[in-house]
């Protein structure tokens, strides 16, 4: 992935998590408790960011765009 971003491709990364019966039914929980306030979209990227951590990589691609 170094290799791709030091040449300057865009790079494409794949990740996966396994969650837990609970884990899902909390994360489903929390994020349909979100309202349709004027900080929405911060608090779902918020509830996002938590579950994005600690992701396996499964896999990893590059491709070189052309202007």
């Amino acid at each position: 992935m170094d290799e791709f971003a030091r040449i300057g491709l865009r790079t494409l990364l794949m990740a996966m998590k396994v969650l837990s019966e609970e884990e899902y039914a909390e994360f489903d929980r929390r994020f349909n408790s979100i309202g349709d306030g004027e900080n929405r979209e911060e608090a779902i990227e918020a509830l996002a960011d938590e579950l994005e951590r600690n992701l396996m990589l499964i896999g990893a691609t590059a491709v070189e765009d052309k202007l």
